[in-house]
């Protein structure tokens, strides 16, 4: 069935762009001062969990364990090494510390860690550090829970739960567990609780696990979309802004997804489903856009602006996403036919390693 997924993605991974354009200039971000409980780039990131827990789910239905897990690092791990291979090479640039003193540094070389995921190493010595955010890519922290929900989806594989009503059980308790952390335990972006793996705090997997498994139950349900449930869902979401902040979150949690769902499908008879159908650039967006940006402020200050900043990182951003695709995640995705001859080259010894 043909959809708008890539182009939702596209958009929400410029969203991510726009949004940290804000903080990084040291400029208050508007869709927090207008949501409240929510910023443009937090919304961006429900919505990738939402898609993925629908398109995972889809891919898991049809793929044995090993299909399932070789599709899964081959779309993730090849771009993340890159990218990270591309933050340490851009610090080598911007350091306030010699050249020296960056590649014999420890941290310089434990950001190479990065590529495993669990967790994520955040700063490169003397690196942005004068910024108003410091840290050459501060969107990886997201990486880790989407790693862990795969490594769920698995695990639901292996166990053949496939059931709706098991995804909807699953999305329930996420969802019920969230706001009790928050109302009952205090827990929130700013106390995010324990981290149940390295690098996946609590409240973040319970937020994201809630929408990934919505994701999954709308793959089973498939509800009706339809422009008037699409208003009042809309009109719905935009008035939680003015309701009391709890209350608020909840009408967000009930609306996105079926706004992203009805999104997706509405008018999918539209050339606009053509969008981003040949190139896949969400990831490689939204791997490169903050390192991008922090170069920018780097360079100009942060007096630059978020609107400025905005508009110079995203050619070059585009640039560099367009060049993934095309070199390193499409390449990556064409070995999914093969896991097999995957799996039997990453278990071999090779002489560039060694």
């Amino acid at each position: 069935m043909t959809n708008n997924f890539n182009l939702i993605r596209l958009a929400a991974a410029w969203l991510v762009l726009f949004s940290h354009s804000f903080p990084l200039t040291g400029s208050p971000e508007p869709f927090g001062i207008f949501f409240g409980y929510l910023s443009g780039g937090g919304l961006a990131v429900d919505v990738f969990f939402l898609i993925s827990g629908y398109l995972i789910t889809q891919s898991a239905a049809h793929r044995s364990l090993l299909d399932f897990c070789v599709a899964r690092a081959l779309r993730i791990l090849p771009a993340l090494f890159f990218a990270v291979v591309f933050c340490i090479l851009i610090g080598a640039t911007f350091t306030t510390l010699s050249q020296a003193e960056y590649w014999s540094h420890p941290a310089t070389w434990d950001y190479l860690r990065n590529a495993y995921l669990f967790p994520i190493r955040f700063p490169l010595p003397g690196v942005f550090d004068n910024n108003p955010v410091g840290g050459p890519n501060g969107s990886l922290w997201t990486l880790p829970i989407e790693a862990t929900m795969y490594i769920i989806s698995a695990c639901l594989l292996v166990l053949a739960i496939r059931s709706w009503k098991a995804f909807l059980a699953l999305t329930v308790a996420f969802g019920v567990c969230y706001f009790v952390s928050q109302w009952q335990f205090g827990l929130s972006w700013a106390n995010k609780g324990g981290n149940i793996l390295p690098g996946v705090p609590l409240f973040n997997f319970l937020g994201m696990g809630y929408f990934f498994f919505a994701g999954a139950v709308l793959l089973k349900l498939a509800p009706t979309a339809s422009w008037a449930g699409v208003g009042f869902a809309g009109l719905a979401f935009i008035a939680s802004a003015w309701m009391p902040r709890h209350a608020g979150e909840v009408v967000y949690f009930l609306t996105l997804p079926y706004l992203v769902y009805a999104v997706a499908f509405i008018g999918r008879s539209s050339p606009k489903r053509r969008a981003g159908e040949r190139a896949d650039l969400s990831y490689g967006i939204y791997l490169y856009a903050f390192p991008v940006q922090q170069c920018i402020v780097h360079v100009w200050g942060a007096d630059i602006g978020p609107l400025w900043l905005a508009a110079l990182a995203t050619p070059p951003t585009v640039f560099l996403a367009a060049a993934s695709w095309r070199v390193i995640e499409r390449p990556a995705l064409n070995l999914k036919r093969k896991p097999a001859a995957v799996v039997a080259v990453a278990v071999q010894p090779s002489s560039s390693w060694t």
